[in-house]
């Protein structure tokens, strides 16, 4: 008792004190009871049957073992599956047994292993057998997963699922019994929960926190804790965490484990996080040093989700035809290794490409042929984001009903899955058909309510809905309240150049050339080339009179955007001011040319509308005036 008080007096940790009192309980144990209690730590929760398992000189007496155990002070009821020891005294006990005897410590973990492995339901068992056989006959990752799909069709009539729990405790005694297997079983675990359609990422993340809890103690390392670094991170990207994600996925390339699948994910994945940050040039720089790396593996899916990924920093550029080209690359490589969420991906983005350039129906053509993909396959992101699309085409066609219809139809399931970021997108959505209605104070109330979800969900969201209140006080003509929505978004994001511009548009048409000017340089310093840039450079050039520049800007701007309208109308009011009547005659055509409905024309008819008042007398101004007033779109 005096050596117990001693050490207790000289502890210097809570840790260190509660273990001396520990070690004191299991000393006074008989052998038996306290050889089956370091048993009883190595799985989360046990019972007679996992005990008898872990310590099979003991199975008989394992029952009785059992009800002994449950009256020591740390054991406690595990809800539906027995008992568990206090996480405290649990990780103090595995440390004492992983630094004093670690072989036993790996012998009870290959049981447990053997153990949760045996229980488990029929479709993981022949499956963890096969897979290190495929793997041994050099079989690329591609065609493993073909065979794996294919032996699961297989047999599904007549075997189901394991639960997660489950599979989660099988893998985290494998991580100490077969480090190797332990991290594939992660990778292939956490590939496939990653792949399902839940916005909770519950099975994933507990996986994770397994890895996690190993790794922690330092009983994992190498490739296992590199994968489960990697789940962490994606769980971070997922949840808007997007520093945290850098952090992880720079922890894991930084370790520079010889797994190249390992890395390329982590490097395309951090590409991701860059888009999300508005980080486009880091972006594509990720997905072209990935890209090679999947192709070096043989990763048909990998190679494919980058140049897709590719094509998506391409449109957020407004470099489209560059874009269509990845994607019209990607589209053929999904349908190759049947990969449908990818291929219906690929054919929603190009009638996004199609939207972009005005091709509606094109765009239109695509995204039904996206949606019967997407329902098929029960991927209901997918399926909610295509209806809002073809949604977006009956806007741009001024079908303002239908339209309404296909956001009240994409809302409810974005609430049914919980994806937030799209309710508030399909409510910004329904604001702003309310706006096209002139009906502003419903509109108002929608985009605030977005703003409100957005705001749960990261500052770029909140700084995109804010952005989109500012256009609608535009549409009202209160420029200076526009601006004041947004300066607030430019404030919580200061990354995003289309605030810079669109705020830049309103200094515009107040006149207010230095704000403006200063607006759009702070949008060239972050996105150069962007051709929403090169028409506010040209609309600037109008202000301070200086004609043939403002026509050099718009043609920069018709060199990457063919059908801006906004261009050529440019171009034409460039002409009449300088009093070329025919240019500007044939400059206004081709803005017509590429128009698709009438309140395209608005901008357009209210700048003439203001020269007309300025310069009554000038030539043309008349005749362009009641050129635009009376035009009507050709039906789509």
């Amino acid at each position: 008792m005096d050596d117990f008080l001693r050490r207790i007096m000289a502890a210097q940790s809570a840790d260190e004190r509660h273990w001396i009192v520990t070690e004191n309980l299991l000393n006074s144990l008989r052998p038996d009871l306290a050889q089956l209690a370091y048993a009883a730590t190595i799985p989360h929760w046990f019972d007679a049957g996992i005990l008898a398992a872990l310590r099979p000189a003991l199975a008989e007496q394992a029952e009785k073992l059992y009800a002994d155990l449950q009256r020591l002070p740390f054991v406690e009821p595990f809800a539906r599956r027995g008992h568990n020891v206090h996480e405290l005294t649990r990780r103090l006990m595995l440390a004492h047994l992983w630094q004093s005897n670690r072989e036993e410590f790996v012998a009870l973990s290959r049981r447990a292993a053997e153990y949760f492995n045996h229980v488990m339901s029929a479709p993981v068992q022949p499956l963890l057998e096969l897979i290190p056989v495929w793997q041994k006959d050099e079989l690329s990752d591609d065609e493993i997963r073909a065979r794996i799909q294919a032996w699961q069709t297989e047999h599904a009539a007549e075997t189901t699922p394991p639960e997660p729990h489950m599979q989660i405790e099988f893998i985290y005694h494998l991580l100490i019994a077969d480090a190797d297997a332990g991290a594939n079983a992660v990778r292939d675990q956490g590939l496939a929960w990653h792949d399902e359609f839940d916005y909770t990422y519950a099975s994933l993340n507990a996986l994770a926190r397994a890895v996690r809890e190993h790794a922690d103690a330092g009983r994992v390392d190498g490739r296992a804790k590199g994968w489960g670094n990697f789940f962490e991170a994606l769980i971070a990207q997922y949840t808007y965490e997007s520093h945290k994600a850098i952090e992880l996925f720079n922890s894991v390339l930084t370790a520079n484990y010889p797994d190249n699948q390992l890395n390329a994910n982590c490097i395309q994945r951090l590409g991701d996080v860059h888009v999300r940050l508005s980080e486009l040039p880091q972006a594509r720089a990720r997905y072209e040093e990935a890209l090679p790396l999947y192709r070096s593996i043989g990763d048909k899916l990998g190679e494919a989700n980058c140049i897709q990924r590719l094509g998506n920093v391409h449109v957020a550029l407004s470099e489209l035809p560059q874009a269509r080209a990845r994607y019209e690359e990607a589209l053929p490589l999904y349908r190759s290794i049947g990969e449908r969420v990818g291929e219906a991906n690929c054919i929603q983005a190009l009638g996004n490409v199609h939207g972009a350039l005005s091709e509606l129906p094109q765009a239109r053509a695509r995204y039904e042929e996206a949606l019967p993909l997407y329902r098929s396959i029960g991927e209901r992101v997918g399926e909610a984001n295509c209806i809002k699309a073809l949604g977006n085409v009956h806007v741009a066609l001024s079908e303002l009903p239908q339209a309404r219809a296909r956001y009240e139809e994409a809302l409810p399931i974005f609430r049914s899955i919980g994806d937030k970021l799209g309710e508030a997108k399909c409510i910004k959505a329904l604001g702003n058909v309310h706006v096209q209605e002139k009906d502003f104070e419903t509109a108002f109330k929608l985009y605030e309510e977005a703003i409100t979800i957005a705001r749960t969900i990261s500052p770029s969201d909140e700084a995109s809905a804010l952005n989109t209140l500012a256009n609608a006080y535009d549409e009202q003509k209160e420029h200076v309240k526009a601006i004041e929505m947004y300066t607030r978004a430019i404030d919580i994001f200061p990354n995003q150049p289309m605030w810079y511009r669109n705020r830049a548009n309103q200094y515009l048409k107040l006149k207010d050339v230095e704000n403006a000017a200063r607006d759009i340089e702070a949008a060239a310093h972050l996105q150069p080339d962007n051709a929403y840039l090169f028409l506010r450079r040209g609309e600037l050039a109008i202000l301070r009179s200086n004609y043939d520049a403002a026509i050099q800007q718009f043609e920069a701007t018709l060199e990457r955007y063919p059908r801006m309208n906004g261009a050529h109308f440019g171009i034409g009011m460039a002409h009449l001011r300088s009093g070329r009547v025919a240019d500007a005659r044939a400059a206004y055509e081709r803005g017509l040319a590429v128009s698709d409905a009438r309140k395209d024309l608005d901008d357009a008819i209210e700048e003439l509308e203001e020269l007309q008042r300025e310069q009554s007398s000038l030539a043309g101004v008349d005749e362009m005036l009641t050129r635009l007033r009376t035009w009507q779109p050709e039906k789509q």
